[in-house]
């Protein structure tokens, strides 16, 4: 199980992770992908697009919309792997909520991901709007062994709890207050 979770617009790389995914389902047969957002008022179009790119390359039973989704946890908490498909996304909310949650992550290898993600450590990065790495990356992710999987979560979950948990936020902001009125 397979998701990509964010505002649906080129931007965000919806059409690259269909794409890639569409070249797997040419290997193997046990993919299944959750698109979860919408997008914005009035332009619907992006989503048409999406919607018939897996309509003619027949994949309505491999990939389902869930619309607008408000409970993110919820969601990440069905899948096994985690895609981010943006060509540039400044921090990536999204990106640390998947790790946190014990999820393999995939990210672009730009804009603030690779801060939080360290390849092939605790998730795996490619480069952004790249189908063909990126399917390649799905490939090997999906061949890895349990300990090699188990291995990248038990780094996330420690990346995000070292490093972007609210008590090391709270002790950074401590320490900008702190030197700021010094």
């Amino acid at each position: 199980m397979l998701g990509i979770i964010g505002q649906i617009c080129y931007g965000k790389g919806q059409f690259i992770v269909l794409k890639a995914i569409n070249e797997l389902l040419k290997k193997r047969n046990d993919i299944f992908l959750i698109i979860g957002g919408q997008p914005p008022k009035g332009d619907e179009q992006y989503l048409d697009e999406l919607k018939y790119f897996i309509k003619t390359q027949q994949l309505e039973d491999k990939v389902l919309f869930t619309g607008f989704c408000d409970n993110v946890p919820e969601l990440l908490a069905a899948l096994d792997i985690f895609i981010l498909g943006s060509k540039e996304e400044s921090f990536g909310l999204v990106v640390i909520e998947a790790m946190a949650m014990g999820k393999i992550t995939i990210g672009t290898n730009a804009g603030g991901v690779p801060e939080i993600i360290i390849h092939n450590q605790n998730g795996f990065l490619y480069e952004s709007f790249n189908i063909e790495e990126l399917t390649s990356l799905l490939e090997y992710v999906l061949n890895m062994s349990a300990e090699e999987k188990e291995k990248i979560i038990i780094n996330a979950i420690k990346t995000i709890k070292n490093k972007f948990s609210l008590s090391i936020f709270l002790e950074k902001i401590e320490k900008i207050y702190n030197n700021f009125i010094d």
